[in-house]
């Protein structure tokens, strides 16, 4: 059995077959799934970067730095969803909240990252 089951659930050692067998069972994860990931990242990245450029060809015209209008922050709110959606196909399904404990008032769950812009998402 690869298992026993005792007051805490102990596997058993699988000796060779069991070893094989696990490694056999990697084979699909990597000539399947992995490539799938990979194609839907770069089509994720390409959509991100697509949604920038659209962002600036509607900005205005002008050399100085100025605020995102109305226009450009709805287009840029589409990249939060692929930014989700780069972090869903990497492997992150769900992000833990955890509250203080004390806190007697509500607080908006935040998530604090060390970065600086959108792009950094693409490098997580």
């Amino acid at each position: 059995a690869f298992c026993e089951l005792t007051q805490t659930l102990e596997e058993a050692e699988l000796g060779v077959v069991g070893v094989v067998w696990q490694g056999c069972k990697r084979i699909p994860a990597v000539l399947v799934l992995f490539p799938v990931r990979v194609v839907l990242l770069l089509l994720l990245q390409v959509g991100f970067l697509s949604v920038c450029y659209l962002s600036v060809a509607v900005g205005p015209r002008h050399a100085k730095l100025a605020p995102h209008t109305r226009l450009q922050r709805a287009i840029l709110a589409v990249n939060l969803l692929i930014c989700r959606a780069i972090l869903f196909v990497c492997g992150v399904y769900w992000l833990e909240v955890r509250r203080l404990a004390g806190v007697k008032e509500p607080v908006a769950p935040t998530i604090v990252g060390n970065h600086v812009c959108f792009l950094d998402v693409l490098a997580v």
